[in-house]
């Protein structure tokens, strides 16, 4: 009885198939590292809300808000001569609405003074002398720079006495109440051929606004008319 053969496998061969189970294992593992993997889903933090502090109610002085409202503005000493006026809040502001109210009672020397030392030249002309000197007899060529600073000097001293009257006036209601007068009727400041007649019409809207103070009527309609006559 004779054994079974076995087949032999040359050393090349061998070698062969030791290499391809190698190579084959190596992919088996490269393939393995590759396989995605679920990912867990990132949660934030919540974020947390920061509220601003609430800045706390300020209510200004009584001084300023009356100051502020019925005048040009406060000066330093203003607010000292306010709070004298009474012991209340309430006190205070009757006696300072009463004194405005009364502007003949105000002690305005400060102003007054002002107003005499500035010299101004043509704020007591009359409407008609106003026309006559600055308009109709002109005394400087036309063509010369002298005739219309003559022909403007009544509205630029106008522009400084309100300015005046702002700054240093204890008569602070009537001078808001004036340039608010003043401004309502769009009265053109360089309006052709009555640059000068402005300081009537000024004058005028001042005096009644004084007589509006004191209860009375006032009928600007003669004042526009004043203006307008050329």
């Amino acid at each position: 009885m004779t054994s079974p053969t076995r087949s032999k496998i040359s050393r090349r061969d061998f070698l062969k198939l030791g290499g391809t189970l190698a190579a084959a294992s190596f992919a088996a593992a490269c393939s393995a590292d590759q396989t995605p993997t679920a990912t867990q889903p990132q949660i934030e933090p919540p974020v947390p809300q920061v509220v601003p502090p609430q800045a706390p109610a300020v209510t200004a002085p009584l001084a300023v808000i009356a100051l502020n409202r019925m005048s040009f503005g406060p000066r330093p000493e203003d607010f000292d001569a306010f709070n004298a006026l009474g012991a209340t809040d309430e006190e205070r502001l009757r006696a300072y609405v009463n004194q405005q109210l009364n502007p003949d009672s105000i002690d305005d020397s400060e102003f007054e003074t002002r107003y005499t030392a500035a010299a101004f030249e043509t704020l007591h002309k009359s409407h008609e002398q106003l026309y006559a000197d600055h308009i109709a007899s002109n005394p400087y060529d036309s063509n010369d720079d002298t005739y219309w600073d003559w022909y403007s000097k009544p509205t630029y001293e106008l522009v400084d006495v309100t300015l005046l009257r702002a700054v240093y006036s204890r008569k602070q209601l009537t001078e808001v109440l004036a340039d608010f007068w003043h401004n309502h009727f769009n009265i053109f400041f360089w309006q052709d051929d009555g640059v000068p007649l402005l300081v009537s019409y000024n004058r005028d809207v001042y005096a009644n606004t004084c007589s509006e103070i004191s209860g009375r009527c006032w009928k600007p309609s003669r004042s526009i008319r004043r203006c307008c006559i050329t």
